[in-house]
């Protein structure tokens, strides 16, 4: 969950140009305890729709201003993986 956290942080560092949506198909209330369980407070969750291609766990979509995707990863991040993650959200928050 150290990616998460920060992803989470540096999306609050953004003032409001990046935010992070954690999506499942478990309820959302389910969502919400397992995050705060792993110290993601205060974090944003949603009940994905069928319709969103989640095709297994953790799935991460980079969704652009017009809700098309940008990038999606599917698994566990490699450390360049996350890097990648983390220079998309640099670029939307300073360019």
């Amino acid at each position: 969950m150290r990616f998460y956290s920060r992803l989470v942080d540096e999306a609050q560092k953004s003032q409001g140009r990046v935010t992070v949506v954690f999506g499942s198909k478990e309820p959302v209330s389910t969502t919400i305890r397992y995050l705060e369980s792993n110290g993601l407070h205060d974090a944003v969750a949603v009940s994905a729709p069928g319709d969103v291609p989640v095709g297994g766990t953790p799935t991460l979509l980079v969704v652009g201003r017009t809700g098309s995707v940008l990038n999606g990863w599917l698994g566990r991040l490699s450390r360049r993986q996350e890097d990648t993650v983390f220079t998309l959200i640099h670029q939307t928050t300073y360019s």
